[in-house]
């Protein structure tokens, strides 16, 4: 079984079409949370660095991603990136089948 390893990242994945009927922004806001909650337990060793991967094409992608680039800059615990992948690659991407 998988176990919980206090030198890797928690992986979030989520896909996007970038578009002005997905408020991303929601997420974005929820990473600064979660950014300013795992930096005030660092001394309880409560939550794990987190990388978040954002797959998708889509017209505001690059508003977005300039968004969350300036966002992150001074982040200790949460990295956002934002890939392509194929269909096939996802199981790939999260482990479930072998590269």
């Amino acid at each position: 079984m998988p176990t919980k390893r206090p030198d890797r990242p928690a992986v979030l994945v989520s896909s996007t079409s970038w578009t002005a009927d997905e408020d991303f922004g929601i997420l974005l806001d929820a990473l600064a949370i979660y950014e300013a909650r795992a930096e005030e337990m660092t001394s309880r060793k409560g939550l794990p660095k987190l990388l978040v991967i954002v797959t998708g094409k889509g017209p505001l992608r690059a508003h977005y991603l300039a968004k969350i680039n300036k966002q992150q800059a001074n982040w200790k615990w949460v990295r956002c990136i934002s890939l392509w992948l194929e269909a096939e690659d996802y199981p790939v991407l999260l482990g479930l089948v072998p590269c």
